[in-house]
């Protein structure tokens, strides 16, 4: 169904191949409340206390159940985590009965692993290296306490143990009680079911396949149980959560009953959908409406939302974007979904979040060709697709060029193609178009604003002084001392004076890459196509040039990291100088030009859009990916960021009001905010990693490498 003003509606499959893609689950399902007013339906995985366990090694799902030192998610066909010190892993039960530790690992070396049980010895395995072994543990009910326990694991010093699979369950029966079809998850009573949730309005659903005897709900918003509610003989609960304030709430859910496994049928909260907001003049287009058009995207590598002159900064560094922007949609709060260009960029071209199409690791592989990504769809609808990219990472080697006609990499002349590269491909694209009697897509990637700062006159100078003369190599070398924290700022301490040259410098090089937009805008108006062409003008992710004392992007998850310009401006429908300020994010965009440019379908299972109606979206965005570290991730409900970073007994979150605090730079003290967060985290996750999109792997040339060098990536 089709909800006013939205852009998000079911399709009918065409009879094209259907690819994997097609096969993730909605995280929202749009259904109809019994007073007629549409609501949006979404799983909830709670945390279970149960005597049949299995722990995902996979951050974050299962994240705070792992304490000491483990690794982060490594790869090697299977996903596992290692340790080469004590480490442990909590999990809880509600009365202690003998039970079985199961163990999937391998060692790299000769070794003892001593594996205790809340402090007692309970067996050292004497391990090998040799392909992956199950090993079992009896865990002595004596042993066990009603509540939190805690395994820990110690190896040999020196030594390295890879951990596959961990599990408890009760003795004889170590996978009986393993999930059927149409279950979330298999339970044994008695257990319990934890849930944070924010109160205000909604509903929380959960069903089992049989009856309880006993449903016991505390509700405890501080720590102390406040409140008691008691359901006998229930096979299904349906609680109000409008009873709650909007402060988050702690639900815990005691089922009682004899030693029998039941399966947890439905775990759903449903929510009123919020009508989007919609621009004063004429309403978006619908399906379709813009088939045939050209459109042009221009993507500025590390571009801030909060740089752009026609955001408020003072300082006049896009004259050319401001012009575009008082005849567009400008989405005044767009985040990207990763700090970085692979991951981010790949999102761009998939609509698929970056735990979703997997290409998160700059060294592992990039998109998977059963994606069918944006420029495919646009291909398949009658258009001419082109692409140039000057970074790599926008690459044939990480299959960034599947769908597109033409695709140019200005990398492989140049480590650091300039933007002013860039009207003289797009004037071959629109004559290529032409000859081919086709509309054209073409997607733009220009390295700047990124470091480094090779901006040339007039645009050097324009702001920064004390260096005159272009080239200036003691002007650049300044720039990446303090960029990269070497020579003298090693330790990273800068003084005002340095930020203050890196950001003239940041705002020159967005200066120079505003004059190459102005380029090819006037290249459309002298060719008669300005008033049959839509441009889109965004970023892929933000910079720090000091803020929290960090410089550069990969890491920075604060707003200066992610919060990015995404301008739309199409003739005869983009509302002159609109403003829309409800959240919206990198896949959004995608979905949105597929569904006003394509006649192909949008897969129903891509609820996006940068007009959806919805629940008060919440954005997922990720750090860079490294194998053996913890990741990092914002996690954005408006007004509200959060900033997860670690995991276990290490996890922190830091919680902003971004809307008393745009800048991020007073957490909020709150003690249920670092669960709630976690908590939307992990369900984001699970709803969407149903099934698994391997990334493919890339192998690099000389010329990628020294391109990826000169940026500072290598």
């Amino acid at each position: 169904m089709l909800l006013p003003g939205s852009d998000a509606s079911w399709y009918n499959l065409g009879m094209k191949k259907i690819r994997i893609v097609m096969l993730i689950p909605l995280l929202f399902t749009i259904i109809s409340c019994g007073t007629g007013e549409p609501a949006a339906t979404e799983n909830l995985f709670p945390e279970i206390s149960s005597a049949y366990r299995e722990f995902s090694t996979n951050l974050p799902e299962d994240g705070d159940h792992f304490t000491g030192n483990w690794s982060g998610t490594h790869f090697d066909g299977s996903t596992y985590r290692n340790i080469s010190a004590n480490s442990g892993l909590r999990f809880s039960i509600e009365s202690p009965a003998t039970l079985l530790l199961t163990l999937r690992l391998r060692a790299e070396s000769t070794c003892e692993l001593t594996i205790t049980l809340n402090g007692q010895k309970l067996k050292a395995l004497s391990l090998k290296p040799a392909p992956p072994g199950q090993h079992r543990v009896l865990l002595s009910r004596r042993l066990l306490r009603a509540g939190e326990n805690l395994l820990e694991f110690n190896p040999n010093p020196h030594a390295r143990v890879r951990f596959y699979r961990l599990a408890i369950s009760p003795p004889g029966h170590p996978r009986g009680f393993e999930k059927k079809p149409g279950e979330m998850e298999r339970i044994l009573l008695p257990a319990s079911l934890t849930y944070v949730v924010r109160g205000g309005e909604g509903r929380l659903r959960i069903k089992f396949t049989e009856k309880i005897p006993s449903i016991t709900l505390h509700v405890d918003p501080e720590g102390k149980a406040n409140a008691k509610r008691r359901w006998k003989d229930r096979d299904a609960v349906d609680l109000d959560l409008a009873q709650w304030s909007r402060d988050p709430r702690k639900l815990v859910f005691r089922l009682q009953g004899p030693e029998v496994a039941v399966g947890l049928r439905v775990s759903q909260r449903t929510r009123k959908v919020e009508t989007a907001e919609i621009p004063a003049g004429a309403p978006p287009p619908g399906k379709g409406d813009c088939a045939g058009m050209n459109v042009l995207v221009i993507l500025l590598d590390s571009a801030r939302a909060d740089r752009l002159s026609c955001a408020g900064y003072p300082r006049p560094t896009t004259p050319g974007i401001d012009r575009l922007a008082s005849r567009a949609w400008r989405f005044e709060n767009a985040w990207a979904e990763a700090a970085y260009t692979l991951a981010s960029t790949a999102t761009l071209f998939s609509g698929l979040a970056p735990d979703q199409h997997n290409a998160v690791s700059n060294y592992f592989g990039g998109l998977n060709s059963n994606i069918r990504t944006l420029a495919e769809i646009m291909s398949d609808s009658g258009y001419y697709t082109a692409a140039v990219s000057a970074i790599p990472y926008c690459g044939r080697s990480f299959q960034m060029d599947q769908g597109f006609i033409d695709f140019t990499e200005l990398f492989l002349d140049t480590p650091q193609p300039l933007a002013s590269e860039f009207p003289h491909h797009l004037e071959r694209i629109v004559s290529a178009a032409k000859a081919e009697k086709k509309p054209f897509f073409a997607y733009m990637h220009v390295r700047e604003p990124h470091i480094d700062f090779v901006m040339p006159p007039p645009y050097f100078g324009t702001f920064h002084r004390g260096y005159p003369g272009f080239p200036n190599p003691a002007f650049l070398k300044k720039l990446k001392d303090i960029y990269f924290a070497r020579g003298q700022y090693a330790n990273r301490r800068y003084e005002p004076e340095d930020l203050e040259l890196l950001r003239d410098a940041y705002d020159e090089n967005l200066l120079f890459a505003d004059s190459v937009v102005t380029g090819m805008l006037n290249i459309l108006e002298h060719r008669g196509l300005d008033k049959t062409t839509a441009v889109i003008v965004l970023g892929d992710h933000g910079e720090g040039l000091g803020e929290h004392n960090e410089i550069g992007h990969n890491t920075v998850l604060y707003p200066e990291g992610l919060h990015i310009p995404m301008i739309m401006a199409i003739p005869g429908w983009s509302d002159p100088g609109a403003i829309i300020s409800h959240p919206v994010s990198t896949s959004d965009m995608t979905a949105t030009l597929i569904r006003f440019f394509a006649s192909s379908p949008l897969p129903e299972l891509h609820e996006k859009g940068l007009f959806l109606s919805r629940p008060a979206p919440l954005i997922i965005s990720r750090s860079i990916f490294y194998s053996g570290y913890h990741n990092a991730w914002s996690v954005l409900e408006f007004p509200f960021q959060a900033i997860l970073t670690g995991s276990g007994d290490s996890l922190s979150c830091r919680v902003t009001d971004l809307s008393r605090d745009p800048s991020a730079k007073s957490p909020l003290n709150s003690p249920l905010y670092r669960e709630y967060f976690f908590s939307r985290l992990v369900n984001t996750i699970r709803n969407r990693r149903r099934h698994d999109i391997s990334p493919t792997a890339s192998t690099l040339k000389k010329k990628e490498i020294d391109s990826l060098k000169s940026l500072g990536y290598l």
